[in-house]
């Protein structure tokens, strides 16, 4: 596959120019020797965890990697809805509140309860009810339920319907922080534009079912790169996706995996977290006070 080799040319010229060898890359990118070797010479179908840490250790961006493979450094540009700076929450906010809830556990719990009564209070209003602000639908102990994982039953909080595509479009070009739910409603919805169904989408990308579904998962799966590049490719994306993608697995890679903490826990409290900041940006825009009152929030002193 062109990917393949394309990618495994690009990290060995880089590598090159860089003037280090395969041990070398290996110590600075975490990524084994034979591995580097094996993407080197397109003997492995790299996975987007790979090419991150190789391009790390590399010193290499996502419009870099572009640039070898797609021949374009720009991502495509179009009109997007601007979005309050303010209410858009980065990955730092993300990393504050990881370090906020593991210091503050039964705290992070009544602020999350909290902020979820209140999305249920102005989605109350917004459908003609009295939208009490007292009223407590959720308390700290079902925090706990979204949390915990089992084979008979799973709790979790829906996907706000009224956010599209642009939408998560303008917080990525804001810098702001995308999930890997985010991203699997982005691709979801902007296929569902194009009239692409799943069936279709195996038929003229050749990917397997299984592959489609890791794409549009909410679980840090062993992508493959070429998988990403493929279907940025088939929704006319032109690296968009490509970069969501490229964000999401490095905040895994670089705040998720490195914490020594549950990294599936932690990625379950992230999405939590900016899946109620998604409903309380696309309910009421114009209120930001609930990013000003975030507990852990230093830049907005």
């Amino acid at each position: 596959m062109r990917t393949l080799k394309s990618f495994g040319n690009f990290i060995r010229s880089v590598r090159k120019e860089r003037k280090l060898d395969i041990l070398a890359l290996a110590e600075r990118s975490g990524v084994e020797a034979s591995t580097i070797s094996r993407v080197e010479n397109a003997r492995t179908q790299v996975t987007l965890l790979t090419a991150i840490r190789l391009c790390e250790g590399l010193e290499v961006t996502v419009a870099d990697v572009l640039t070898a493979l797609l021949g374009s450094r720009s991502l495509r540009k179009q009109q997007s809805q601007v979005l309050e700076a303010l209410a858009v929450p980065t990955t730092r906010d993300a990393n504050q509140f990881l370090t906020y809830f593991h210091s503050n556990k039964e705290d992070g719990m009544i602020w999350l309860a909290n902020l979820l009564n209140k999305v249920v209070s102005m989605n109350m209003h917004v459908q003609g009810g009295q939208g009490d602000h007292a009223f407590h639908f959720f308390v700290p102990e079902d925090i706990q339920k979204l949390l915990f994982d089992s084979q008979v039953y799973r709790f979790e909080i829906q996907y706000p319907p009224a956010v599209r595509p642009s939408d998560l479009l303008a917080i990525h070009q804001q810098a702001g922080m995308l999930t890997l739910l985010d991203i699997s409603e982005y691709v979801r919805k902007v296929r569902r534009e194009k009239q692409m169904t799943i069936a279709r989408l195996e038929q003229v990308t050749k990917l397997s079912q299984g592959a489609i579904a890791r794409l549009e998962s909410t679980v840090v799966e062993q992508i493959k790169l070429a998988d990403v590049l493929v279907l940025d490719k088939q929704l006319e994306q032109e690296g968009i996706l490509l970069s969501m993608y490229w964000e999401a697995y490095r905040f895994y890679e670089r705040s998720i995996r490195r914490r020594g903490t549950s990294a599936e826990q932690d990625m379950k409290l992230v999405s939590i977290f900016i899946t109620i900041c998604r409903w309380l940006q696309f309910m009421n825009p114009q209120d930001i006070s609930w990013m000003r009152n975030l507990p852990f929030q230093e830049r907005l002193v």
